[in-house]
């Protein structure tokens, strides 16, 4: 681990002090970096994407865990902004990774579809950042032939799960592609901290300290917290939690 994330796995304890110490670090270090908060403003000006800006903080410091180019898996892309963020962080360290995003490409899930082509939205966020084209595998992730595609692929050294958000969906998401991840590889959980005690949620101007959902939470709760999987929680970033494959 590189000294920075090791401190913020060795700090991390589920109290609301540690919480709001670590996201607005991570807000403040993505402000502070020219190059990613032009990448964090283009996708929010743009209306390309969700998440708190010290998510791309969090995928910095992340990205830098790997030893070699990246094998990273994204289930629930919509326009593509953590795909291109993983790409361009990857292409200014001048190595050549695998990006894979699942997706049906119709918007399912979403609140906002008013999109009539997301593949085309994905491709436009990457060429206005110049970089390579990431790998799509269309469909639903409890398809088993987008299991298959992602199993042949596989494994993967970052698994980023954001697809269904019901129980079962989360549940299945969980049980089928954490597996395809190598040992000393991170599965990072969206939506996933409403049972912890983060700091209460604040709107200025935009969400902060957001939860997530109950249903993805208990189905991380089952699997993750008291199941059988080999992974070790590192720390949440707000609604986002890293784990680390034993």
């Amino acid at each position: 681990m590189t000294p920075l994330f090791k401190f913020l796995c060795d700090i991390y304890r589920d109290e609301p002090d540690v919480h709001r110490a670590i996201y607005d670090y991570l807000d403040s270090f993505v402000k502070g970096l020219p190059f990613l908060y032009t990448h964090r403003q283009w996708v929010e000006q743009n209306h390309w994407g969700m998440g708190d800006a010290c998510f791309w903080g969090l995928w910095y410091f992340l990205l830098q865990q790997m030893p070699y180019n990246v094998s990273f898996l994204e289930i629930g892309v919509h326009k593509g902004a953590i795909l291109s963020l993983v790409g361009m962080l990857q292409a200014r360290a001048n190595r050549d990774p695998q990006i894979v995003g699942i997706t049906p490409l119709d918007g399912t899930g979403m609140t906002d579809q008013m999109s009539e082509n997301y593949l085309e939205d994905i491709y436009h966020i990457h060429d206005h950042f110049n970089l390579k084209h990431p790998i799509i595998i269309k469909g639903l992730s409890q398809d088993s032939k987008v299991i298959e595609s992602a199993v042949d692929l596989s494994p993967f050294d970052i698994i980023y799960i954001d697809g269904g958000h019901s129980f079962d969906e989360a549940k299945t998401d969980i049980e089928n592609y954490a597996p395809m991840v190598r040992p000393g590889g991170y599965l990072v959980m969206d939506d996933a901290s409403y049972y912890l005690h983060l700091p209460p949620a604040e709107i200025a101007p935009t969400l902060r300290y957001w939860p997530g959902l109950a249903d993805v939470s208990l189905a991380v709760k089952v699997t993750l917290e008291h199941g059988n999987m080999p992974f070790k929680e590192c720390f949440a970033v707000g609604h986002l939690r890293i784990w680390r494959k034993e």
